[in-house]
């Protein structure tokens, strides 16, 4: 009883400082007692939730992904010496808490050469000095089991709305939030330090751990000694992630292809039809569309694609293709510019080593597309703002496409 009257008392940083206290000394049990107690007395929908949460019924998963991330990383030339396991306010796939899992080097904090103490010790504060500076996040590992506890808890109306001050002067409900905060961040201590001591890592290693938007801020460190599992199971998932990287960087390639070629035979037929100035704004955005494609591979196209003869055409694509194979960029570190401006003729200009740098260029381009299209066609001179919106389409757009095919192709090549 004396527990519960003091637990009664606290006000949240205490109550806060008491739980914390207990975990960091990894005496679960004791603090399991403590929240239990408390709860007994605060009849609400959250507490049922809590007291019914058996430790039993929640699991990790994806530990074998996290090996094969590890060891990717060491292959290449990253020295991990911790791992960071966050329980998350943000929104993940189910209904059960999003978990986000870094990996860290000694660039920010020397955790090679640190007692579980002195890392504990850089963990009060509410940012660590390691905060943000993972080498690498994932959202491989997940947990199952807790998702009637976090679905009330993250459903609470008055979670942001509740005064300060002793836990005894709250409404039960509200009371019942502050302890079942608490009751989550114990059942995800016991369940992380019970299955990664099964799983082992691929090194010995200290796992941080800690909150991110969920609730009230905590520090820890668990020292993982045990060592896991060789890395053939590795890699098989490296293998097999490389293996879909490469096709859905193929079906992207694939899907460009087709557009160039669907956008070229609208303006030809347009152009035939002598409609190219009722069709002006859409022909011009889809030249844009094409040069940023274009571009991100680092091919430089300076005229409509509708401006090249069908040999020109093909001979385009085939160098788009070229520049997106994964093998010819990993072994070529140049960019093609095609064709040089003002030329009609790959005969007379052939292809320069021009390159893409920045968005600057592309926006550029763009304009220069647009002034050459209006040269070529006087009766497509009606596009009044439409170039301004144009180019704000081509950067809030392109930018993430050109930010994320990036990120595809280093799949693809494995990187």
């Amino acid at each position: 009883m004396q527990q519960t009257v003091e637990i009664f008392e606290c006000d949240e940083r205490q109550l806060a400082n008491l739980i914390s206290e207990l975990l960091r000394a990894l005496d679960f049990d004791q603090a399991e007692r403590i929240l239990a107690n408390a709860l007994s007395r605060t009849p609400s929908k959250l507490t049922d939730a809590c007291l019914q949460l058996r430790l039993d019924t929640i699991a990790f998963s994806g530990w074998d992904r996290i090996f094969a991330e590890f060891v990717k990383l060491q292959r290449k030339g990253k020295n991990i010496t911790a791992i960071g396991v966050d329980i998350s306010g943000h929104d993940g796939d189910g209904d059960d808490p999003a978990l986000e899992l870094s990996f860290y080097d000694d660039s920010e904090f020397p955790f090679s050469v640190s007692t579980r103490e002195e890392i504990l010790a850089a963990c009060p504060a509410y940012s660590p000095p390691w905060t943000g500076c993972f080498i690498d996040l994932t959202g491989d590992l997940q947990i199952a089991g807790l998702s009637k506890l976090h679905l009330l808890l993250r459903g609470y109306p008055n979670r942001y709305q509740i005064p300060s001050g002793p836990v005894a002067k709250l409404s039960n409900d509200d009371r019942a939030f502050k302890l079942a905060e608490w009751w989550m961040y114990l059942r995800f201590h016991q369940a992380l330090y019970r299955d990664i001591n099964d799983a082992g890592l691929p090194k010995g290693m200290p796992v941080v751990l800690c909150e991110h938007d969920y609730g009230p801020w905590f520090g820890n460190v668990l020292i993982i000694q045990k060592m896991g599992k060789d890395s053939s199971l590795a890699n098989e998932i490296i293998n097999a992630d490389t293996a879909r990287y490469k096709a859905e960087y193929a079906k992207i390639t694939s899907e460009a292809v087709h557009d160039f070629r669907e956008h070229r035979s609208f303006a030809l037929s347009m152009r035939a039809a002598n409609s190219i100035g009722k069709m002006g704004p859409l022909l011009e955005l889809n030249e844009a569309r094409d040069a940023l494609r274009f571009s991100i591979s680092d091919i430089n196209i300076e005229i409509p694609t509708w401006q090249l003869n069908d040999a020109e055409f093909e001979d385009l694509l085939d160098r788009y293709q070229l520049a997106r194979d994964p093998e010819y960029r990993r072994s070529q570190n140049e960019s093609w510019a095609y064709p040089v401006a003002g030329s009609k003729s790959i005969a007379q200009n052939g292809f320069g080593r021009k390159g893409l740098s920045d968005t600057t260029h592309i926006s550029s381009l763009a304009q220069g597309q647009v002034r050459q299209f209006e040269e070529s066609e006087p009766q497509t001179r009606r596009f009044g703002s439409w170039q301004g919106i144009k180019l704000y389409l081509l950067l809030i757009i392109g930018l993430p496409v050109l930010f994320g095919l990036k990120d595809c192709a280093a799949g693809a090549l494995g990187l």
